[in-house]
């Protein structure tokens, strides 16, 4: 499921995560734990150690990121009735990312997209900086690989997600205690067609460094789903095959 490295004062540890799908007998706590079997939502509930935070996270993260395309303003409302389509499909995880649009067009767009989900209840994060974001009340985030690494400390009263490229800025994204993170592009893709893929193997390596939920993106389609989770993934993420 997830693999965190963690230093704490004292010690470093590294735990190995699996999601255990089958098995038979009795679960005892072979050290004196109580044991209890809960809802994943009820883990929000619980005081854990600082390490077990992003496994909290991937508990609760899909497995598939929806990366919206570029909307055109002046006809959203078919942009709108799409992502209305798709959260209805079973899409939970949604990004709304707009490079050309004006701040105060962002700011518009924003507000209709979440309009649309309150029936739905799905998690949309707006690709922006930190200040605009905080400018138009969005409480899920997420920064593209420069304003990551412009940026210094994450509040503590919001989420935020991130892009990476390499193994500076998962580094500097585990420094900041980012939620989740997406890596790319793993294979080669027709939206950023001069970007060199990382490949599979490289992909693999680059997930280790990631003390976070991590999701595959370039070139992704569902059936590459399994292959990203064999190697180290929460999922894919995507524009094209899941939009």
């Amino acid at each position: 499921m997830i693999q965190i490295s963690h230093d704490y004062p004292d010690k470093s540890i590294f735990l190995d995560v699996y999601k255990v799908t089958k098995f038979a007998g009795d679960a005892q706590g072979k050290e004196g734990q109580a044991i209890r079997w809960i809802e994943k939502q009820e883990l929000l509930n619980f005081k854990f150690p600082a390490a077990n935070r992003s496994i909290i996270n991937a508990t609760q993260l899909p497995s598939r990121y929806l990366i919206t395309p570029e909307p055109d303003f002046d006809d959203r409302a078919r942009f709108l009735d799409h992502i209305e389509k798709r959260i209805s499909q079973g899409i939970n995880l949604l990004q709304f990312r707009a490079k050309t649009l004006s701040e105060r067009q962002l700011k518009t767009v924003f507000q209709e997209i979440q309009s649309v989900n309150n029936p739905f209840g799905a998690t949309i994060y707006i690709n922006t900086s930190l200040q605009h974001a905080t400018e138009i009340g969005a409480s899920y985030i997420h920064l593209s690989s420069t304003e990551l690494m412009k940026t210094a400390k994450v509040p503590s009263d919001v989420f935020v997600a991130a892009s990476c490229h390499n193994a500076d800025q998962i580094n500097h994204a585990n420094d900041l205690g980012i939620q989740f993170i997406v890596l790319s592009p793993v294979l080669a893709t027709t939206s950023h067609p001069t970007a060199k893929p990382l490949s599979w193997v490289n992909f693999t390596q680059l997930c280790k460094l990631a003390n976070m939920p991590t999701y595959a993106l370039g070139g992704m389609q569902i059936k590459h789903l399994a292959q990203a989770k064999n190697s180290g993934a929460q999922g894919i993420a995507a524009i094209r095959s899941l939009w």
